[in-house]
């Protein structure tokens, strides 16, 4: 498997379809819940993408 980008990584593509479906529920959360509950769940969503990102791009660097 040749990975050119952290987009090549399973984990990252599989994360980015976690977190298009959480912000497409959340959508539909009460307003009241926009700085609470909502914004915790977003976060938690796309720490994974970013991280994986993130660890992708200092091994590239390390190389």
């Amino acid at each position: 498997m040749n990975i050119q980008s952290h987009k090549d990584l399973k984990v990252w593509q599989e994360s980015m379809v976690l977190v298009e479906e959480i912000y497409r529920i959340t959508a539909d959360f009460p307003k009241e819940e926009m700085f609470g509950l909502t914004s915790q769940i977003k976060r938690a969503a796309i720490w994974v993408p970013s991280t994986s990102q993130k660890v992708a791009e200092e091994k590239e660097a390390r190389n």
